[in-house]
């Protein structure tokens, strides 16, 4: 089988995404040499052929998105991404789906993407304490791609903080399930299933394809993400003050 020109990933955030991403983008690119990368393309503060996710606000709010009406073009921004998708032969796009099913229904003109030739699939992280705890740590240091913490200093997190962004990673976990856009998922991957490896993980996607090389491919090896470690393990007594509660 050949490798498909266009791979998107639709997951809720913090479900190792941007990592399945930058593994699918690794072995398409031994492929197809012209892929492009779309990171998040509907994420306003991210930007389109870049490795990295980054959160859709820059203050400590837990809001899920903070699109503006229409300011700067902002639709005729939409519209142009839209197009560059459409028209682009070879890719890898990896979106939340709460973004495309905001901007749907806000605006229009996003449900044809899920209609578009494309390898799609479906990210799923089956611990959602897990996603929110992850989420609620990024919201609080700022940092979004990041492994060990070893500089940062000791911080907390309330309840009432944590409470709204365990209520998003079930609203998102939902709605990838109900699937309102209509996405035809060619497979679902769990994110407990990835193991870290990147040729693994390749290889145990329902591609049928097996990629004996392990060069990476030029332009990419500098930026490869890896798979984060369990936040747990970086946090202390993350349970204590919600028993007293």
């Amino acid at each position: 089988m050949i490798i498909p020109k266009r791979i998107t990933i639709i997951s809720a955030p913090r479900n190792g995404s941007t990592y399945l991403m930058s593994v699918c983008a690794r072995f398409q690119q031994l492929t197809h040499n012209n892929t492009l990368v779309f990171p998040e393309p509907f994420n306003l503060n991210s930007k389109h052929l870049r490795f990295g996710s980054v959160p859709n606000n820059d203050n400590s709010e837990f809001k899920p998105f903070q699109y503006p009406t229409d300011p700067d073009g902002f639709v005729e921004t939409l519209k142009s991404m839209i197009t560059l998708l459409t028209d682009t032969e070879c890719y890898v796009n990896k979106s939340h789906n709460l973004q495309y099913v905001y901007l749907e229904n806000q605006y229009g003109g996003i449900r044809p993407l899920a209609l578009l030739d494309s390898y799609n699939i479906r990210l799923i992280r089956k611990d959602i304490f897990q996603s929110a705890l992850s989420r609620a740590i990024g919201h609080r240091t700022k940092e979004w791609i990041t492994y060990t913490y070893t500089d940062a200093s000791p911080f907390s997190i309330s309840i009432s903080d944590f409470r709204d962004v365990w209520e998003q990673a079930v609203t998102f976990v939902e709605s990838l399930f109900v699937n309102e856009l209509g996405f035809r998922f060619d497979e679902t991957v769990f994110y407990e299933d990835l193991t870290g490896n990147q040729l693994t993980d390749w290889n145990n996607l329902k591609l049928n394809v097996e990629c004996p090389l392990l060069s990476e491919p030029s332009g990419l090896s500098s930026q490869f993400i890896l798979k984060a470690p369990d936040k747990a393990s970086i946090c202390l007594l993350y349970t204590s003050d919600a028993a007293d509660e």
